[in-house]
C-alpha cells in the first residue's frame, strides 16, 4: 500500500472533504470563515470545536458548541478526547471520521469489506436527505466464478477518494458513487462497464439512483439488483426503467412491470393537480396504494388523506357521514358534526367502491365536485372545501350509466384522470419480486432475518392466478413466514391451493424483446382435468419447463443466475432451453478499450 498518512474525512454538505493532520497542529472547527476547518453548516457554531494534532496522538475538544460535539456516539464535556484511526464522530448534523490512508490509494474508491460497505451505504443515505443531494448505487456481476476480484481491483482503481467498491460473492460486487446526479451515475456507469468489457470482463451493471429510485438503503440495493437482471449486458440497466420502488406514505411500492411503471409515472405527474380522479382495477390489485400515491407524492401530502367504503355503509348513514349535519338535524344529532367532506379539507378523499353510491347521493357529490362546497344537513349556507377526490371501483361504471344506477354527469367528472390497475395475473413479472418484498417486511415485523423460498415455491407462486392479487399476495407471504421454522418457505407453508397450483404448457413460444434486451418469460396456470388421459412424461415435461421459466423469470432472464438457481451447469440449461424451444444463449459484445484514454469516472 506504500506510505501511509492520517487524514480528517468531513462529511460536509458539499461533499466529502479531506483535511491532512500531519503538521497540522492546533486549530479550531467551525462556521467561522477564519477557522482551521471552516464547515458551512447551520448546526456548526462559529467556533465549534478543537482539534490538535501531536506527534503521537490527535485530540478533540469541544468549545461550548450548541449542538454538541460527538466520538463514538458520546457527546464530548470539557475534557479533550483522543481520536483514533477508525473513529467516527460528528459535529452537530455533519459527520468526521479519522482514518488512515495509503499515498497510493488516495486517488482511488477505497475498498471494504460487505459489512462497512452497508454501514456506508445507510450514512450516504441519511447525508443525502440531510442535505437534499443524490448519490448512485451499482450491482456488477461478472460471468466465472473469481472475476468479481479482479473487477473490483479495477474499478477502486478508476473511481474517487469517496466512492466504495465491495466484493459480495465469486461473481457479484457492489460500489457506492457519492455525491452523484442521476446523469453522472449513469456516465461513470457506462464508462465502467466499457473499461470491464475492455479487459475481458464483460459485465452485467445495474444501477439505482437515490432517492428518485428507491428511498431506503435496502430497496435502493434491490432496484440496483432488478435493473441488473433486467439487461443482457451490452448496456447498463436503469432502475427507473426496469424497476423502482417509491415510498408512498409509510409504504414502500416496488414496481417491475412496464404497466405499473407506466402507470405510476402518471400519478406522479398528477399527484400535485385537482382533478379529480378514477382508479379502477380488481379488487385487492392496489387501487388504493394508487390513490394514496395521488396523495403523498403531491402538495398535500401534509393534509389529511381519509378513506370511505361507500359499500359498507347504508344510504342515510353515508350521507350524514360525508355532509356532516348541525345540532337538531335529524332525532339524535345532539351536536353539529363536521363530515368526511370537511374533514378532508386540505387533503385527499377516497371513495372507495363508489359504484355502490345511491343515485341521490351521487348528485349531491357531483355538486360538490362543481363547486367545491358542501352543505350540512340541516344546515342553511354552503361551505367552501378545498378536497382532492379519488374514486375507486371494481365495476364498469359505463356500464352501471346504461343500467341506470349510475349518474352519467358524475362519470364524465370522475374520468378525465381514469388511473388503471392490472391484475397481478398480467403482472407477472411482479410476482416474485413482490413475494420477497412482502416475506421480508414480514420477517423484520417478527423480528426475524431474511425467508428465503424453496424452488417449488417460486414455481407455484408464479403458476397461481391470485384472484385475489396483490392483497392475496401479501396475506399469504406473511402466513408462510410465520409457519416456517426452517429459514426457508416450503410448499407445506403455503395454502393447499397456492402450493397446488402447477404451471401449464405455455401455448406459443416464450415472448423475447429484441435489440439484446433481456427476455420476459411468462409462467401460466396449469389445468388438467381430472379425467384427461395425460402422460407423466408429458406432466415432467411440463414441470421441467415451468421451472426453467419461473427461474428465468425470477432472474430477469439472466441465465447463468437462472441456472446456480436451478443447481445445473449453465451449458445443461442452454441445452434444455433450445430443446423446450424458449431462448438460446446470448452473444456477449466486447468493446475494445477507449482510444481517448479519458478516466472512467
Amino acid at each position: 500500500m506504500g506510505e501511509r498518512r492520517l487524514v480528517l474525512w468531513v462529511l460536509a454538505p458539499r461533499g466529502l472533504v479531506e483535511y491532512e493532520l500531519a503538521g497540522l497542529g492546533s486549530c479550531t472547527v467551525g462556521r467561522a470563515p477564519g477557522a482551521g476547518i471552516c464547515i458551512d453548516d447551520p448546526s456548526i457554531s462559529r467556533v465549534h470545536a478543537r482539534l490538535s494534532v501531536g506527534t503521537e496522538s490527535v485530540t478533540l475538544e469541544d468549545l461550548g458548541s450548541t449542538n454538541g460535539t460527538f466520538v463514538r456516539g458520546a457527546r464530548l464535556g470539557k475534557t479533550p478526547v483522543e481520536l483514533r484511526p477508525g473513529d467516527e464522530g460528528r459535529l452537530g448534523n455533519v459527520g468526521v471520521e479519522v482514518r488512515l490512508v495509503g499515498v497510493a490509494a488516495t486517488a482511488a474508491a477505497r475498498r471494504v469489506a460487505p459489512a462497512e460497505f452497508e454501514a456506508r451505504l445507510r450514512q450516504e443515505v441519511d447525508r443525502a436527505l440531510r442535505f437534499d443531494r443524490s448519490f448512485g448505487h451499482l450491482a456488477v456481476e461478472l460471468p466465472a466464478d473469481g472475476a468479481a476480484e479482479a473487477a473490483a481491483e479495477l474499478l477502486a482503481a478508476n473511481l474517487r477518494t469517496l466512492d466504495f467498491v465491495t466484493v459480495q460473492g465469486p461473481r457479484r460486487l457492489e460500489a457506492l458513487l457519492a455525491e452523484c446526479s442521476r446523469d453522472e451515475a449513469r456516465a461513470a456507469a457506462r464508462r465502467l462497464l466499457e473499461l470491464l468489457q475492455a479487459h475481458e470482463l464483460p459485465a452485467r451493471i445495474g444501477l439505482g439512483v437515490f432517492p428518485d429510485d428507491a428511498p431506503s438503503a435496502e430497496s435502493l440495493r434491490r432496484v440496483a439488483e432488478l435493473a441488473m437482471g433486467a439487461t443482457a449486458g451490452a448496456e447498463v440497466g436503469i432502475a427507473r426503467q426496469a424497476c423502482r420502488v417509491l415510498r408512498v406514505g409509510a409504504r414502500d411500492v416496488m414496481l417491475t412491470e412496464p404497466r405499473m411503471l407506466k402507470l405510476y409515472a402518471l400519478v406522479e405527474r398528477a399527484a400535485s393537480a385537482a382533478l379529480p380522479a378514477l382508479a379502477v382495477g380488481e379488487t385487492g390489485s392496489g387501487k388504493e396504494v394508487v390513490a394514496e400515491a395521488l396523495h403523498y407524492l403531491g402538495a398535500r401530502a401534509q393534509g389529511p388523506m381519509i378513506k370511505v367504503n361507500c359499500s359498507a355503509l347504508p344510504e342515510t348513514l353515508l350521507e350524514s357521514e360525508l355532509f356532516g349535519y348541525e345540532r337538531g338535524a335529524f332525532s339524535g344529532a345532539l351536536a353539529a358534526k363536521p363530515g368526511i367532506i370537511e374533514q378532508a379539507d386540505g387533503g385527499t378523499l377516497l371513495l372507495d367502491e363508489i359504484s355502490e353510491m345511491a343515485p341521490g347521493l351521487q348528485a349531491k357529490l357531483l355538486r360538490v365536485l362543481e363547486d367545491g362546497r358542501v352543505r350540512r344537513l340541516g344546515a342553511t349556507a354552503d361551505r367552501a372545501v378545498r378536497v382532492r377526490f379519488v374514486a375507486a371501483t371494481h365495476r364498469d361504471l359505463a356500464a352501471g350509466v346504461a343500467a341506470g344506477t349510475f349518474r352519467q354527469d358524475l362519470l364524465y367528472r370522475l374520468n378525465a384522470l381514469v388511473l388503471e390497475v392490472p391484475p397481478l395475473r398480467e403482472r407477472r413479472a411482479e410476482i416474485l419480486p413482490l413475494a420477497e418484498h412482502f416475506a421480508t417486511e414480514a420477517a423484520q415485523e417478527a423480528g426475524r432475518g431474511f425467508v428465503g423460498m424453496a424452488p417449488a415455491v417460486e414455481v407455484a407462486l408464479s403458476a397461481y392466478p391470485w384472484p385475489g392479487n396483490v392483497r392475496e399476495l401479501r396475506n399469504v407471504m406473511s402466513r408462510a413466514v410465520l409457519v416456517c421454522d426452517r429459514g426457508e418457505i416450503r410448499p407445506e407453508h403455503l395454502p393447499p391451493e397456492v402450493a397446488q397450483a402447477r404451471p401449464r404448457e405455455p401455448q406459443g413460444p416464450q415472448s423475447t424483446t429484441g435489440g439484446g434486451r433481456s427476455r420476459s418469460f411468462q409462467a401460466t396456470t396449469l389445468e388438467l382435468d381430472a379425467g384427461a388421459a395425460v402422460s407423466l412424461q408429458d406432466e415432467l415435461h411440463a414441470l421441467e419447463r415451468a421451472r426453467i421459466v419461473a427461474a428465468l423469470q425470477a432472474c430477469g432472464g439472466n441465465q447463468t443466475r437462472a441456472a446456480e438457481r436451478l443447481k445445473m451447469p449453465r451449458r445443461t440449461l442452454v441445452a434444455k432451453l433450445r430443446a423446450l424451444g424458449l431462448d438460446g444463449p446470448r452473444k456477449r459484445r466486447v468493446t475494445p478499450p477507449r482510444a481517448d484514454g479519458d478516466d472512467p469516472r
